[in-house]
């Protein structure tokens, strides 16, 4: 209820403000609003600081307490870790169920990639690389 007021009294204000400075003689309406809205500002930091107080104060304790806001950023990054780290506990648990640690990745750029696959054989000869190399 006291938010509920704060916000009235705000409005009212600057609906008051509004009013005077389009009465002195500000006829344009986007510049009485601007300074209407610079006006009421100002006076509501000094004339309602009562009223802002007991808004604080009902606030729930819980809402009062929160961590700061983080970025979008930070946000999507400690998302991406906790989704990295359960895929790595997921991991160990298969390495344990298994008995043994999964074979790593055969990458033919690394050398000794054909130990990790049994039938592995080179695609191409290194004539045919030769060959394919650009003069």
């Amino acid at each position: 209820m006291a938010l509920l007021r704060y916000t009235a009294l705000r409005v009212a204000l600057f609906l008051g403000t509004f009013a005077l400075v389009y009465l002195v003689g500000v006829r344009d309406l986007f510049l009485c609003a601007l300074i209407a809205i610079l006006v009421s500002g100002l006076i509501s930091v000094v004339a309602l600081k009562r009223v802002r107080s007991e808004v604080v104060v009902r606030t729930p304790k819980a809402r009062r307490e929160r961590t700061p806001r983080q970025s979008p950023f930070k946000r999507i990054n400690a998302r991406i870790n906790a989704a990295a780290q359960a895929e790595d506990e997921a991991d160990d648990v298969e390495r344990d169920h298994l008995g043994h640690p999964l074979p790593p990745i055969a990458r033919p750029d690394l050398p000794g990639w054909e130990e990790h696959i049994p039938d592995a054989r080179p695609t191409r000869s290194a004539e045919d690389s030769e060959a394919r190399k650009l003069p």
